[in-house]
């Protein structure tokens, strides 16, 4: 099976498992304070990087799960959402999946590093299924641990 196949599964897997809770659209209010409308843009630029995952626009997928990313390390972190949230494990998730089908496993492989939030959340059990796929398919491409 080639690596488009197996991103292309992956991809429908995750798309079914994210439990995204996209705020209303629309511009932010002059009221809402930082941290709103910093979970606004977080929760846009999650599921625009879901929507492109699934659409087959891996590139386009990694550009909006990075920025979501910078938005969650520079305004999120500890204020709003913490390491290790849903959130959090979605966008990292959709990450790895996006490096995985833009063919850079090697920045995808340091996601699932030992002791890593990814790496806790498949550890205990009943974590979800889509995680371990991507995790296994991930150690299969690495190739130093297809044996985990």
């Amino acid at each position: 099976m080639s690596t488009r196949t197996i991103g292309s599964i992956l991809v429908l897997v995750l798309g079914a498992s994210l439990p995204l809770r996209v705020l209303a659209a629309g511009p932010a209010s002059p009221q809402a304070d930082e941290s709103t409308r910093a979970r606004e843009l977080f929760n846009s630029l999650l599921q625009q990087g879901t929507n492109a995952l699934a659409a087959g626009e891996y590139n386009a997928a990694l550009d909006a799960l990075l920025d979501a990313r910078q938005i969650f390390d520079r305004k999120m972190r500890g204020k709003t959402a913490q390491v290790g949230s849903p959130e959090h494990l979605a966008l990292l998730h959709g990450l790895a999946l996006a490096y995985q089908l833009v063919d850079k496993p090697d920045k995808a492989a340091p996601l699932f590093a030992n002791g890593t939030p990814l790496d806790r959340a498949a550890s205990v059990k009943g974590a979800p299924r889509q995680l371990l796929v991507t995790r296994a398919t991930m150690d299969v491409t690495q190739g130093y641990l297809a044996m985990r």
